[in-house]
């Protein structure tokens, strides 16, 4: 099936080299950075191109752009494809793979709409396995569930509110963990201590998450309120960043253990 993909980031191509080994014919990759383009285009075997007037015709449009971008790219879409088909042709498939847009920006009788949404970080530069990662899908066409299902072993059904919890989640497990990693990083390297001291506590902390659930995990200074403790933490502290992060962080596990306990 013919498949133009709009946007040449991450996720495009990740799913770009998923389609292609899944027997898709991508047609074309359009994006308005030209060498990100023609760098993917490259790896799919297909044209790259930076002007939307020259969008080819296809049985499935994928946009992957920033979440702004994708209700613009839709009008365009709207505008240069959607106003040429015929209302007795087949209509293309129209997806894009954000977390926290409604598949309602993607309305138009014209199309099969639909969300694919990979739940993972991904960084183009990187191999990646697509089979093991949870796929989330929206729409009524068969054909949604048929594309998930050749790229990955994990496909789940979801609404919008349903997707949006899930990425508010994600983003407290992988962006906000990956923060504060990286200011743990900072502080020893500023103490000139090895950071890797740290990972068997990580490899704990995540082996932990298995066997029971986070709340009831926790451990430290904040949940037995050592004062004294927390107090000789905010005095170490000399980046005021770091110093808020710590502190909003130990109201929030104290908070929370309070709530949890009524």
């Amino acid at each position: 099936m013919k498949t133009v993909i709009i946007g040449s980031g991450n996720i495009a191509t990740h799913i770009g080299k998923a389609f292609l080994h899944n027997g898709f014919e991508v047609v074309q990759v359009i994006s308005r950075n030209k060498n990100h383009a023609k760098v993917l285009a490259e790896k799919l075997n297909c044209e790259a191109e930076t002007d939307f007037n020259k969008i080819e015709k296809a049985a499935i449009y994928l946009i992957t752009v920033n979440d702004s971008e994708i209700e613009n790219v839709v009008k365009k879409l709207n505008k240069l494809v959607a106003a040429e088909i015929s209302t007795t042709a087949q209509k293309p498939l129209l997806m894009h793979t954000a977390a926290s847009v409604s598949i309602n920006v993607l309305a138009n009788e014209k199309w099969d709409s639909g969300i694919l949404y990979p739940l993972q970080s991904l960084k183009k530069e990187m191999d990646a396995d697509l089979k093991n990662v949870p796929f989330i899908i929206s729409g009524k066409s068969k054909l949604i569930k048929e594309i998930a299902k050749s790229i990955s072993n994990n496909v789940i059904e979801m609404n919008d509110e349903q997707r949006l919890a899930l990425h508010v989640s994600a983003v407290f497990v992988n962006n906000f963990t990956n923060h504060l990693i990286a200011i743990a990083q900072e502080i020893c390297e500023a103490e000139k201590i090895e950071f890797k001291l740290l990972q068997p506590l990580l490899k704990e902390t995540f082996e932990r998450l298995e066997k029971m659930p986070a709340a009831e995990s926790q451990t430290g200074p904040a949940i037995r309120g050592d004062e004294n403790t927390i107090q000789n933490h905010l005095r170490f502290f000399t980046n005021p960043n770091f110093k808020k992060v710590y502190r909003e962080l130990t109201l929030s596990i104290q908070q929370n253990a309070r709530f949890n306990s009524k």
